[in-house]
């Protein structure tokens, strides 16, 4: 059994192959006051404290029926997914007196401002455009997506762009072997190779062929994108994917290729939910899974890099641009209360889309780094009842389903 914490980096714990109806938690130093919600805004309204006189659940349930009226108090459950329960009734007493702390690292500084931009249809000067213009509102990483059709990187596409001022990232379509010669050797100097993984991606080992000391692609340059969809059963989805991962672990390490390494390169790309509080548990349940796997298989201190979790803002199909804009600022707010290290608000793809609302989705990271007082090094959720609970049920389930080591079973979805 593994328990355990660290107090330099808030805390975190560390989870085992156990029942998914218990989660084990070593006790941390008194973070009382970390029991509010936005404990960091809180504290800056110096002349504002708690008055009211605590109350049991019994009285809180008593009242919570009676405003109800007419309607039973069934009517306030619901179902995050099919047979997943959601249980908005939590007290105090419902507890225990361990809380979830985030590291403070994932906190002290918003997240990166990166822009998704597809040259798939478009030509090159209006790609060149598309990616001066995100700069232009502050972008700090573009993932340039490139279709697997295409054989050469075309220097037009980065024009007039100074590449070692911000992150450039390539992502290609899955290929059906290793990329193409011609492609690897035609990329700008410093850039980034994003592979897609998953469970229906071909073995890490084909992307890998060739990696080694004056390969086509240093492999350094590598990031690997893990896609954590958040419609359905996302606890079974989740551990199909994290397995995944774990495999190409595995492959990692037969190419002789360090641990520690390949923690540093992966992504956890996370599809934003349109429910606000379901979108934060599953980012807060990602970053528990995510410390805990690198404390299980790093035997050195455990990886601080704080870009692993990026968050993805896509608008539906039919989806009108004033509603989109909405939606957005609440993603981008969940995100950011989560610990999300790189926020990614994807453009509309309708070319009748108005400009205005480019520019405004844009300007969404700025206001809430100006005026949201958030990024200050704490988690800001810690101690949250509901949260909690359900971070707790979700991050169990996963873990206690993951093929760590070669061992245990896989989820059935």
């Amino acid at each position: 059994m593994i328990v355990g914490s660290n107090s330099n980096n808030g805390g975190w714990f560390l989870l085992e192959q156990i029942p998914t109806t218990a989660l084990l938690l070593q006790p941390m130093q008194d973070f009382s006051f970390f029991h509010r919600l936005f404990p960091n805004i809180v504290h800056n309204m110096k002349d504002w404290e708690y008055t009211f006189d605590p109350v049991s659940k019994a009285e809180w349930i008593r009242q919570i029926t009676s405003d109800l009226k007419q309607k039973p108090i069934e009517a306030l459950m619901g179902e995050w997914w099919k047979g997943e329960s959601r249980w908005p009734l939590l007290h105090a007493e419902d507890m225990d007196d361990e809380r979830v702390r985030l590291p403070d690292f994932l906190f002290n500084k918003p997240p990166q401002i990166t822009e998704h931009i597809s040259v798939a249809g478009a030509s090159p000067k209006a790609i060149n455009q598309a990616i001066l213009t995100a700069l232009q509102f502050g972008t700090q990483s573009i993932i340039l997506q490139v279709p697997a059709t295409e054989e050469i990187f075309k220097p037009d596409w980065i024009k007039d762009v100074h590449l070692d001022w911000i992150i450039f990232q390539i992502e290609q379509d899955e290929l059906s072997e290793a990329p193409l010669t011609s492609f690897i050797e035609s990329l700008p100097e410093h850039s980034l190779y994003r592979v897609l993984r998953g469970p229906t991606a071909k073995p890490l080992s084909t992307v890998l062929r060739g990696s080694k000391p004056n390969a086509l692609i240093d492999i350094n340059a590598y990031r690997f994108v893990y896609n954590f969809p958040s419609i359905g059963n996302w606890i079974g989805k989740s551990t199909i994917t994290l397995n995944a991962l774990i495999d190409d672990l595995h492959q990692w390490n037969a190419k002789g290729f360090e641990t520690s390494a390949f923690f540093k390169q992966c992504i956890l790309a996370v599809e934003a939910d349109q429910d606000f509080f379901k979108q934060i548990i599953q980012t807060r349940s990602l970053h528990v899974l995510w410390q805990n796997l690198n404390q299980h298989y790093s035997e050195t201190a455990m990886v601080s890099n704080d870009r692993y979790l990026e968050t993805h803002i896509e608008q539906k199909n039919k989806e009108k641009p004033d509603l989109f804009l909405v939606r957005a600022s609440m993603s981008a707010l969940a995100a950011s209360l989560a610990g999300t290290g790189s926020l990614c608000i994807h453009q509309s793809k309708e070319d009748t889309a108005p400009l205005f609302y480019h520019r405004i989705n844009r300007n969404i990271h700025h206001l809430l780094e100006l005026e949201s007082g958030m990024y200050k090094g704490i988690d800001p959720l810690s101690g949250a009842y509901s949260i909690d609970f359900h971070l707790k049920h979700w991050a169990t389930s996963v873990w206690s389903h993951l093929t760590l080591d070669n061992k245990g079973e896989r989820l059935d979805v």
